[in-house]
């Protein structure tokens, strides 16, 4: 009898080892009963994730939809990975600069980053298509490109450089603000106007007569306050949040371009991810592409709303008068147009034309 019961003992020894070997560190996403799909069968509840960090930056605000996207995206991957994924969000150039930010992921030192397409100039030109002026014809538009095909098409030679691109974000049309009245290109002659370092935007304040300085937009305020600058541009969302009406005489709602952001990656470290990981990184992070897309269109209204409330003067270009200053910047097309890849920015134009995507 004590020979059997030793033997009883020593089977199941050999299972609780064998059954800890096959233990794995990756963490289980819920144990709660598998949801049906859409086709009614069972889905899968036995996905698992690596145990890890996620630091996410960017450069905006806290009352921002960009903000407030990353603020889910931090808690949809922390939920749906079951507390395997944490992430940490860097808002408000925390982690340096744009540059600074744009090379901590080349040297994969930060995971994720989200910042203005025109950033990423000095590093992948292709991106300079989203500063074209006047190539978006509506809000809708934006979208429609960022979910297309094109749009993986744009961000795919990011891989080239160490980083990878995940989605665009968007961030609204760019008005004017300046000390002075701004009716047609002329009016720009002699006037030092703030821009961002992107050489399609400088350029196209060249065509108008304006020269231009490249600010950091939290010294903006100052810079404008001080009057380094006679002007700037940005959406209602940074006139707003950066309380640049206070020391700007007028708001010109012009449309002439977007300010678009992209959500990137390391390079290095997405190619050491597993399919799960990057499959549900990718879907969080498209959930809230059209979250911030929304959101936006809801800040807006109170974006407009308090800036008009303000000492500021707001008026709209005529049909005429946007015509007028399009037609002054053609020479950035022919400019940039090959370092872009002409091919690309003719299908782009296309589709953005075709009513369907408006």
């Amino acid at each position: 009898m004590k020979k059997i019961l030793a033997l009883v003992m020593a089977i199941a020894m050999m299972l609780s080892m064998a059954a800890c070997g096959n233990k794995t560190e990756e963490t289980p996403t819920t144990n709660d009963p598998a949801p049906e799909t859409q086709t009614g069968e069972p889905a899968t509840s036995d996905v698992t994730y690596p145990k890890m960090t996620i630091r996410l930056a960017h450069d905006a605000p806290l009352t921002t939809p960009h903000h407030e996207a990353c603020e889910n995206i931090k808690a949809a991957l922390e939920e749906r990975s079951g507390g395997a994924i944490t992430v940490e969000i860097y808002p408000t150039q925390q982690l340096g600069s744009a540059s600074e930010m744009i090379e901590s992921m080349q040297m994969n030192t930060v995971e994720m980053v989200l910042l203005p397409t025109s950033k990423y100039g000095g590093f992948y030109p292709t991106l300079n298509i989203m500063d074209m002026p006047f190539l978006f014809p509506t809000q809708e538009s934006t979208m429609k490109l960022f979910q297309s095909d094109l749009a993986t098409e744009m961000m795919s030679g990011l891989d080239d450089i160490g980083i990878h691109g995940l989605a665009f974000y968007s961030s609204g049309s760019k008005n004017f603000t300046n000390n002075y009245e701004i009716h047609k290109p002329e009016d720009f002659k002699g006037l030092r106007i703030r821009t961002q370092e992107a050489p399609i935007i400088m350029e196209m304040y060249k065509c108008w007569g304006a020269t231009t300085t490249a600010i950091d937009i939290m010294e903006l305020y100052n810079a404008l306050q001080n009057k380094t600058v006679d002007g700037q541009e940005n959406p209602f969302l940074s006139i707003a949040s950066q309380k640049l009406y206070e020391v700007q005489n007028y708001m010109i709602v012009s449309a002439h371009s977007y300010l678009e952001y992209i959500m990137a990656c390391s390079g290095q470290w997405w190619d050491g991810l597993d399919d799960n990981t990057k499959a549900l990184i990718e879907e969080v992070v498209i959930e809230n592409q059209q979250f911030c897309y929304d959101r936006l269109q809801e800040y807006n209204k109170d974006y407009y709303a308090t800036i008009e409330a303000s000492d500021i003067t707001i008026y709209e270009l005529t049909p005429e008068e946007r015509q007028a200053f399009k037609d002054a910047c053609e020479p950035v097309y022919e400019e940039f147009g090959k370092e872009i890849g002409t091919d690309l920015l003719n299908r782009v134009q296309e589709f953005l034309a075709d009513p369907a995507n408006q």
